[in-house]
Parts: structure tokens; sequence; C-alpha cells
């Protein structure tokens, strides 16, 4: 008889920690919508983005630009794995070499400071990517 109060008790509470949480929830739903401070970043990407679509994406239009260079021990690696990627997605891939004074210029200008580090129409991406990340972007 003990056992069976006890349990009664447990699911009791479990009910109120339950009803507690949905109405947690149903407050957080009627909330107002949190403003978003990384709006202007986000567009001040984009526009630098647009600003040097040309070169980024070269002739082809590629969907992904990947900023490479000799000093880099993870380049060589994350270029083949980003080529292996577009092509199962087949999509084009502009790999820019910062030994070139306008590339590394370029790469500057969009303030990237580590390699690789890639561009997207729609996002700059900072440094090296696992493959599985950069196949979901391209899945997009």
């Amino acid at each position: 008889m003990i056992r069976f109060g006890l349990l009664l008790c447990l699911l009791a509470g479990a009910a109120a920690a339950q009803e507690i949480g949905l109405g947690e929830r149903l407050r957080a739903l009627a909330a107002p919508a949190q403003p978003d401070l990384y709006t202007d970043d986000r567009q001040d990407d984009l526009d630098l983005i647009a600003r040097h679509a040309d070169a980024l994406f070269g002739p082809e239009k590629a969907v992904i630009a990947m900023f490479s260079g000799a000093d880099c021990a993870a380049c060589a690696q994350a270029e083949a794995d980003l080529r292996a990627l577009a092509q199962a997605h087949q999509v084009s891939v502009h790999v820019l070499d910062t030994t070139h004074p306008e590339v590394a210029a370029l790469m500057q200008a969009l303030t990237l400071d580590t390699l690789p580090s890639y561009v997207m129409t729609d996002r700059l991406i900072r440094g090296e990517m696992p493959v599985f990340v950069l196949g979901r972007y391209l899945a997009e």
C-alpha cells in the first residue's frame, strides 16, 4: 500500500512538472520576438559578397569559393574534400590562391583571416570546416 501511495505521488509530481513545462512553453510562444542583434552584420557580409561576386565565383559562377594558400597545411585536403563534395552535388567550385596579391587583398576585404576559408552567395565561412557541414551548406 505504501508503494502504491509513493507511485501516485511520483506520478502526480511528474504531471505537475509537465504542466509547468507546458505553461512555460506557452508563455514563451506568446512573448514578443527578441531582436536579431546580428542583422546589420549579416547584411554587411551579404553586401561584401555581392560587391566581390565576380572575383569570388569567377566566370563559371561557382556555388562556393575557397581561399587557399601555400602556408596552409590543411588546404590541400580541404580542397580535395570540397571538390569531391561539389562533384557529388553537381556544383562548381572556385579556388582562390592567396599567393596572388589581388586574391590576398580580396580575402582581406572580406575580413577573412584564416585559411582555408569559404564564401557562398549567402555566407562567409571562416576557417576549416568539417566535410559534413560543407555538404549540408551545398545541399541547401
